[in-house]
């Protein structure tokens, strides 16, 4: 009988997660909001961008359509000569769940401040950020000591920023992974999935992921995930590298396993990207102290305009080995190790053994430090 009341309760998410339904949104507004423009952005039934708008001319207002599964949406509030991309602010927004059936909303001044009556995923979702509020709030208190930590200028400050980041990251983790066992089939837990996407830590990624129920997991978002994690697995710490061939900036073709025998950071950049180019300083730094202990910095550059590259290279004086095929994202290197977004490097060892990914200031001072002190 309990295998017979799994098997069912299986079903059922598999139903809801691939069922269409028509959904209807009512809601009232403040005085205050009379005469602007709101926009409803989500994802219809057959996975078009939506962005529904209607003018607050009534005392209420009411949105209809249909979706293919739950999904998190938003709603921004505008003023009438306002087009939908201005609205930048967190507090012109409202974002919730919204699931087929009937969702009641009680806009309020500012929108985050609304009131939503809808279906279980929002009952999630609102859970969630009951659980994360404060580590949240943690990580924006860090994030807003960078300035001082910067201009204070010395290695203490910026090790106090970067360890109440890490900190306060791993706290977070903790909290997203017994949220995940607690609710393994809240459509939120794929969202929070995507966010990871664009730089993965293999084994952060595969902790959530496998906390996923079967119904998620057998969505088109859980198998993409599920792909995800594979490749992210094969450049994870711990694993060999993979090797590149591309051109340095005279043409000549300078594979990565020429450098075997060195400590090795695989540095991806570009001329474009100001946090690249904000990093050389430290990476100056770094090469300057270890370069002569068998440290080497391979630069790869997703730039698709050798000009530009080569006018980055002088003005920032970068002595190490620079390489790109200038194809940008779409560089082998990049599809090669998962470069979705930069700047990102990975540390590799004299046998070619990956050891960390993603250092950036005093952290790659000191982890260089730890491990030429200890080989």
């Amino acid at each position: 009988m309990k295998k017979l009341l799994i098997l069912s309760i299986f079903t059922l998410h598999l139903a809801a997660y691939g069922q269409q339904g028509s959904f209807q949104i009512n809601g009232t507004y403040p005085a205050s909001l009379a005469g602007n423009k709101i926009v409803l952005n989500y994802q219809d039934a057959d996975k078009n961008k939506k962005n529904d708008t209607l003018v607050l001319s009534a005392s209420k207002f009411q949105f209809e359509g249909k979706l293919a599964a739950p999904q998190k949406v938003t709603i921004s509030a505008l003023a009438t000569t306002e087009e939908p991309s201005n609205s930048r602010r967190n507090d012109q927004r409202l974002s919730f769940y919204l699931e087929a059936g009937k969702t009641e909303l009680s806009l309020q001044s500012p929108l985050s401040q609304s009131l939503v009556k809808a279906g279980p995923e929002q009952a999630y979702f609102e859970a969630y950020n009951q659980r994360t509020a404060a580590v949240k709030k943690a990580l924006d208190e860090v994030y807003q000591t960078y300035s001082a930590a910067k201009q204070a200028g010395t290695d203490e400050a910026m090790r106090a920023y970067f360890q109440g980041i890490k900190t306060n990251q791993g706290i977070l983790l903790e909290v997203q992974k017994a949220f995940f066992k607690d609710y393994p089939e809240a459509r939120l837990n794929l969202d929070l999935l995507k966010e990871q996407t664009v730089i993965i830590d293999a084994h952060n990624f595969e902790a959530l992921f496998s906390l996923l129920g079967p119904g998620l997991k057998n969505t088109e978002e859980g198998r993409s995930f599920a792909e995800k994690l594979a490749v992210a697995q094969q450049t994870a710490v711990g694993k060999p590298l993979i090797d590149l061939h591309l051109p340095n900036q005279h043409g000549q073709q300078m594979p990565l396993s020429a450098l075997k025998g060195k400590v090795v950071l695989i540095e991806f950049w570009a001329s474009w990207c100001a946090p690249c180019r904000a990093e050389a300083p430290t990476l100056k730094r770094a090469y300057e102290q270890y370069h002569p202990k068998g440290f080497e910095i391979y630069a790869v550059s997703l730039d698709d305009k050798k000009e530009a590259w080569l006018k980055a290279i002088a003005e920032d004086d970068l002595p190490w080995p620079q390489v790109s095929d200038l194809k940008g994202f779409n560089s082998e290197a990049a599809k090669s190790y998962q470069i979705r977004a930069i700047p990102q490097n990975i540390l590799v060892d004299e046998q070619g053994t990956i050891i960390a990914k993603n250092l950036r200031g005093i952290s790659l001072l000191d982890t260089l430090a730890d491990y030429f002190n200890t080989h």
